[in-house]
């Protein structure tokens, strides 16, 4: 209420933060400054925005192998720039050097995506890129990302998700060139304090050797007990139009047991 009290806009800057709005956070924080331009409490809340702005570069490598014989070699970087406090520039790229039993496979991609922050936390994100691969022909595929999620701080949040890429994790899949388009969203819902309850449904469609689709959904329910620990439980269940040997799966028994900690 009192527009001239530094201290306020320096205590509405940290919650902004907490609630990932770096955007009002910083312009909250240099009208804290121009009230009190010695406020150390404003001037340190606003180095920890800016640094959360500054430009990142991340790389990294990952070597996998599974029961089936492949053996996957990732590196990668994640790279990232803000022209504007609201608006952040990602870049992804990868190189992926696929073996599978006498075949083996090359992939290369990577995709552009801007991240635009809404007031009162709204997020909308679209991107594009592409990927190739050294199969017959040097094939070379395109790529799209889009999604909006409201404001996570809200009791109820949601999100749309719509993606195409083609699937190259694996060297029958790179040699086949299996593209995935998908669609899904999520819902998150806090009905108490330390309570989260959290749903996804997608729809996936895959043009191969022969099309076919899969439906999925996922719920997962936790509460929080004490500072350190959270109980919960979780579902999720997916069925494929066909049962196809395409490299991407191939039905017959699937289940997992989890135990997870952090």
């Amino acid at each position: 209420l009192d527009e001239s009290d530094a201290d306020s806009y320096v205590v509405l800057g940290q919650i902004l933060q907490w609630q990932g709005r770096n955007a009002a956070a910083e312009a909250v924080l240099k009208r804290a400054l121009v009230l009190s331009p010695t406020n150390g409490d404003a001037r340190e809340q606003l180095r920890t925005v800016r640094y959360a702005l500054a430009p990142l570069v991340r790389p990294s490598a990952v070597y996998e192998s599974d029961s089936d014989g492949n053996r996957m070699l990732t590196t990668s970087f994640t790279a990232s720039w803000h022209p504007a406090a609201h608006f952040e520039l990602r870049a992804d790229g990868y190189r992926r050097a696929l073996e599978q039993t006498a075949l083996e496979r090359k992939a290369t991609g990577g995709l552009i995506m801007g991240v635009l922050e809404l007031e009162p936390g709204w997020t909308v994100t679209g991107g594009v890129g592409g990927s190739r691969t050294d199969a017959a022909g040097d094939p070379t595929h395109v790529a799209y990302r889009a999604g909006v999620r409201t404001p996570a701080r809200f009791r109820v949040s949601a999100g749309v998700d719509l993606a195409s890429q083609v699937l190259d994790e694996t060297a029958v899949l790179a040699d086949r060139g299996v593209r995935l388009t998908s669609f899904g969203g999520n819902v998150r819902w806090t009905p108490a304090p330390g309570w989260r309850v959290e749903g996804n449904t997608g729809y996936a469609y895959f043009k191969g050797t022969e099309d076919n689709s899969r439906v999925s959904g996922s719920l997962t329910a936790s509460r929080r007990l004490g500072r350190f620990f959270s109980l919960g439980a979780s579902v999720r269940s997916f069925t494929y139009e066909k049962d196809l040997n395409e490299g991407y799966f191939d039905p017959d028994f699937y289940g997992i047991g989890e135990i997870t900690s952090y």
